[in-house]
């Protein structure tokens, strides 16, 4: 598995159904080398540490080819890298249980699956 884009954010608020709520879904591409650290990546951090973050959720990998996935769905809707919130845009169909990054030993802990991108 290859890192295609490193992505990081910071929390913001934004409107929402009448309301500013915080997220951290908005990333953006980054260059060079960005330290991964306990609880996320150096420039990153989640607003919601309930259910995004911590020890056990400190990056999200997101599959490039599901970018392909989500173009057919949406044709009139440009998708950039980091648009689904990712740290890590991969070049894999998924990532995988353990992996490595440079000398880092990663394992992936909490492995979302959506069933609708597996039939291509």
């Amino acid at each position: 598995m290859k890192i295609v884009s490193l992505n990081t954010g910071l929390p913001r608020e934004v409107p929402w159904h009448g309301i500013k709520v915080t997220t951290g879904i908005y990333k953006q591409p980054v260059e060079g080398r960005v330290t991964l650290r306990t609880l996320n990546l150096d420039g990153d951090r989640q607003a919601d540490l309930t259910v995004h973050g911590g020890a056990y959720k400190a990056v999200y990998c997101y599959p490039l080819v599901h970018y392909d996935y989500w173009t057919r769905e949406l044709p009139h809707r440009d998708l950039p890298m980091a648009i689904f919130g990712e740290n890590f845009t991969t070049d894999s169909r998924s990532v995988p249980r353990k992996w490595s990054l440079h000398s880092l030993a990663c394992l992936a802990t909490n492995l979302a699956f959506d069933s609708n991108l597996t039939t291509w």
